[in-house]
């Protein structure tokens, strides 16, 4: 009779431990519809296309993921941005039908127009490829326009790539060189690419 016992214990715990993780499902893709449902209305002007994160590279700060897209009739093209809530992820490098590889803002291979929040000083963020970090630089910013650690920095919206004012990062250390003419600041990503699960890609304008 005790044996018998077990077994039904054992049987019940394995049906709570099957609905629990059924249960842990539903709420995590009510959380993706809850993000993609505020990403749409933050930018209703753009077409979002939702999709995960299938893999990385091994690499500890690694420097490209791969998507898959989860709608059929989405069609990707390089040098699409990738983005999520927090700002920027990267932009599409590679297409392969609904797959894609993402380099993101911390490669060295990426760059974006960008200006700052507080100023609107103008320059380019380009990724620094660091082996312990995810840090960018802000290059090419004139030695005459004010910028400062804790400084907010956006995309620009030129050279038509990423939208206007979206999050790259924030100013950690700015350097000028007395005989340069221009300064550098070093950006700290606003993304935590670490736990990247789900993605947006910015496929057009609505019209």
């Amino acid at each position: 009779q005790l044996e018998t016992q077990n077994e039904e214990l054992r049987a019940e715990i394995a049906q709570l431990r099957d609905e629990r993780s059924r249960l842990i499902g539903v709420l995590q893709e009510n959380d993706r519809l809850r993000r993609m449902v505020e990403m749409k209305t933050r930018r209703p002007e753009f077409q979002l296309v939702p999709a995960q994160v299938i893999s990385r590279d091994v690499s500890p700060y690694f420097r490209v993921i791969k998507i898959r897209v989860r709608t059929d009739d989405a069609v990707l093209k390089p040098r699409m941005p990738v983005i999520v809530g927090e700002g920027v992820v990267g932009q599409i490098h590679e297409v392969s039908g609904k797959f894609a590889d993402v380099i993101v803002a911390s490669d060295p291979r990426h760059r974006v127009d960008a200006i700052s929040q507080r100023t609107r000083a103008q320059a380019v963020v380009v990724g620094l490829g660091n082996e312990r970090d995810y840090q960018a630089r802000l290059s090419y910013l004139s030695e005459l326009d004010s910028v400062r650690t804790g400084d907010v920095i956006v995309t620009s919206g030129m050279a038509g790539v990423f939208p206007k004012e979206l999050i790259i990062g924030t100013v950690k250390e700015v350097r000028h060189e007395d005989r340069d003419l221009f300064q550098e600041a070093d950006i700290e990503p606003s993304v935590d690419f670490s736990r990247l699960e789900e993605v947006f890609v910015i496929t057009g304008a609505k019209k």
